[in-house]
């Protein structure tokens, strides 16, 4: 799947969804993200997971680290 068509199915989806690199930086967000977690896509994009989502779900969940750490 390319990426563009990637992009384009988390966009159209109504469930909270992004899309990052390997590094953990943030390539898309979705409209149902930004109603969800409070942060448009401009606010995120090229961001860490670490840096916006502080690492910890709410559960106290590990999901992102540091990687420059």
């Amino acid at each position: 799947m390319l990426e563009s068509e990637l992009f384009a199915l988390l966009q159209g989806t109504t469930d909270a969804a992004f899309s990052v690199t390997e590094e953990g930086e943030i390539l898309s967000w979705n409209k149902a993200a930004e109603k969800l977690l409070g942060y448009s896509a401009q606010e995120v994009v090229q961001k860490t997971c670490y840096d916006i989502l502080e690492g910890m779900g709410t559960l106290g969940t590990q999901y992102a680290t540091n990687t420059a750490a």
